[in-house]
């Protein structure tokens, strides 16, 4: 994949804004031909009919990740209006809260105007990471990877009005998994060579630290539960106060996809190609599903 095929859409209310290098933004060059240009009505305003009223502000919408929203978006007659050219091609998933667009490209976090698509500020924040930003309370919080004796990592919490660094934690760590933002609490996973999984509160002070697993996914937080899955083929819950281990459930291959908790269950494929439903209070397995394939 190059840079200049690496896209992210964003479907919102009545409009789609797709992603890719921020026009003059960190000395991209345009390399395609005059073929390959957009239409000269691409980057237009948006009618966004009160899309910004509605937050989706982390990945898969809320700490339980579900996923799902009561309405969905268009189907039909979806329209690009505007489109944004990255310099590196590692990005995240854009999240949305009123009227601005959050989005990571190679460990800068960028804020965007809902509405066209403009850069309202960038902000690097480390090396490299892709991960998707998570919003709350006009603080946006981001993971960084790959940082190396002299460029930070792990965790960062970034002013959502100003685009300036407020802390910065596990910055001796590279996380690669997206974090999980409650009322109370940012809760983060695990990644190359790292093997600690975290949870502090808002203002930064950490709540507690454990050693679980290279590569343990993003967590998902639910009735004071925090659910991971390990890397390995274990699926492992803490309580989010005290990080107590609560549970943990042993599956059929190796679990690194984030899971879902829903109505009581915690939902986690494996890279076995099975799909588990595990009782949240005490991770008993309620059933299994096989899969068309591995889930990664």
């Amino acid at each position: 994949m190059n840079r200049r095929t690496a896209l992210s859409t964003l479907a919102v209310g009545g409009f789609v804004g797709v992603g890719g290098c921020l026009d003059n933004v960190r000395g991209g060059d345009d390399e395609r031909s005059d073929s390959d240009r957009p239409d000269p009505e691409l980057n237009r305003e948006v009618e966004t009919n009160g899309a910004e009223d509605s937050a989706r502000s982390q990945f898969q919408w809320g700490p339980a990740h579900g996923g799902h929203r009561e309405e969905a978006g268009p189907k039909d007659d979806v329209d690009v209006f505007w489109r944004r050219t990255p310099y590196r091609y590692d990005h995240s998933q854009p999240v949305v809260v009123g009227d601005r667009v959050y989005v990571s490209f190679s460990g800068t976090l960028f804020r965007l105007g809902l509405a066209t698509g403009e850069v309202q500020w960038s902000t690097e924040v480390g090396h490299d990471g892709s991960s998707t930003p998570a919003v709350r309370d006009d603080i946006a919080y981001v993971t960084v990877w790959n940082g190396g004796g002299e460029t930070d990592r792990g965790l960062a919490a970034v002013d959502a009005e100003s685009g300036e660094v407020r802390w910065r934690r596990l910055t001796d760590a590279e996380i690669t998994t997206a974090p999980t933002v409650t009322t109370d609490g940012v809760f983060v996973g695990g990644g190359y060579e790292t093997q600690t999984v975290a949870a502090f509160d808002r203002d930064g002070t950490e709540r507690w630290r454990n050693d679980l697993a290279e590569y343990a996914s993003a967590p998902a937080v639910a009735d004071g539960t925090v659910v991971y899955s390990a890397g390995g083929p274990r699926v492992v819950a803490y309580d989010a106060a005290s990080g107590a281990e609560l549970w943990t459930t042993d599956v059929d291959g190796d679990a690194t996809a984030m899971p879902t908790v829903a109505d009581g269950r915690v939902l986690i494929g494996t890279r076995a190609g099975t799909l588990y439903a595990l009782d949240l209070g005490d991770g008993s397995v309620e059933r299994t599903d096989d899969l068309p394939g591995p889930v990664r």
